[in-house]
């Protein structure tokens, strides 16, 4: 597809049944489940996978799923730029706009509106693989009905110059995340992202609370928490070890911001998740 002309992207992913590092998408992403089990994780949050599900992710929370080994779950994903309602049904994006903390990113197969959202997917898929003439438009079609669909189920209520900054900030704060993706184990402050984006502080920390509604700091012990949460999992290093390499500049506020945002320590935490994840 010419996403200049379309900026929609589609495919076609199976999890691996191992746990694999949370990621990022830059675009906008609507996820159905086709087929199999798993769970998927948002963050702190995570959602048992079955067929039917739609998963509603923006390009902020942190995310990854994983297959059943004995049911590997198949998912039809789109995603798409903002850009492609935000100046004629900027209310279509409502629904993406979300804070992480409390939004349900899964709708049940059980929901009437998930089952016309995965036909509608279905159908785009068909048209993306084809790409018979006019194609981009029907997918376009369908895309502006599951967004309806979504904005129903959701019923936001942000006024739209809000939601016109949720997204200007979206957009600005995206080299900022990926640093911090990069760096996180380093000594930062919201001076060195200020100076990625060629802001000041103030500004910087303006932009990560319209955008994520938290502060930098905040922000960034999310980021190395998650990588912690993945280095107790995935490795035997010892939890000293895992401090320094998250980025925690001391025990005590590891231990402190751990058990603040995943409700145990990292001990306790390794020993109920890495067996089942490993």
């Amino acid at each position: 597809m010419d996403r200049t002309n379309l900026p929609i992207d589609m495919m076609m992913h199976v999890p691996d049944y191992r746990l694999e590092p949370f990621h990022r998408h830059s675009m906008l992403e609507i996820g159905c489940c086709l087929e199999g089990e798993g769970v998927f994780h948002f963050g702190h949050k995570s959602y048992p996978i079955k067929p039917g599900d739609i998963y509603v992710v923006n390009p902020v929370e942190p995310h990854r799923a994983q297959s059943d080994p004995d049911q590997p779950a198949q998912f039809l994903f789109v995603f798409f730029e903002p850009s492609i309602w935000l100046h004629t049904d900027k209310e279509l994006l409502l629904p993406f706009l979300y804070r992480p903390e409390g939004f349900e990113n899964r709708i049940p197969a059980s929901v009437a509106c998930a089952t016309g959202m995965k036909e509608a997917l279905l159908i785009m898929w068909n048209e993306y693989c084809r790409r018979d003439p006019g194609f981009h438009y029907m997918i376009k079609g369908h895309l502006m009905n599951i967004c309806a669909s979504l904005l129903r189920y959701y019923n936001p209520s942000p006024d739209l110059l809000e939601a016109s900054n949720v997204l200007s900030a979206y957009r600005t704060l995206r080299p900022v995340i990926q640093f911090l993706e990069q760096n996180y184990h380093d000594p930062l402050t919201v001076n060195d992202v200020s100076s990625v984006l060629h802001l000041s502080p103030s500004r910087t920390q303006v932009l990560f609370r319209e955008a994520v509604g938290m502060g930098f700091a905040q922000y960034l012990r999310s980021v190395r928490v998650h990588a912690a949460k993945d280095l107790l999992i995935r490795t035997s290093l010892p939890v000293t070890e895992i401090c320094q390499q998250s980025g925690f500049q001391s025990q005590a506020a590891f231990y402190r911001a751990f058990e603040d945002q995943v409700g145990m320590k990292p001990s306790d935490y390794r020993n109920l998740l890495s067996g089942i994840f490993s």
